[in-house]
């Protein structure tokens, strides 16, 4: 997988693990997802692997024999924040 770095976070790709965001406040969210801690191997049985043209996460549900990037659950919180700037521009927002 092109791009993908140690420490990177993937969404679940099993449904039945899926869970809703859960809001901590208006500006944060906190989700269940698996993270890439580095490490490249055949998964064992209900091990997280991480696979896909855009990547996504699995429970392995038997033990593997094909390489795959392996993760482990974890709780990622996601903070929006919102900067507003004075606009002393005489040119419209359109412009």
């Amino acid at each position: 997988m092109t791009g993908v770095k140690k420490g990177d976070v993937f969404g679940l790709g099993d449904k039945v693990y899926l869970e809703k965001s859960h809001h901590i406040n208006e500006n944060t969210v906190e989700k269940t997802m698996v993270q890439w801690q580095g490490e490249r191997r055949s998964p064992r049985k209900g091990e997280w692997y991480i696979s896909g043209a855009i990547p996504v996460a699995y429970l392995a549900p038997n033990d593997f024999s094909t390489p795959y990037l392996i993760g482990v659950l974890v709780k990622a919180r996601f903070t929006t924040t919102v900067s507003c700037r004075r606009n002393d521009d005489k040119q419209t927002m359109a412009d």
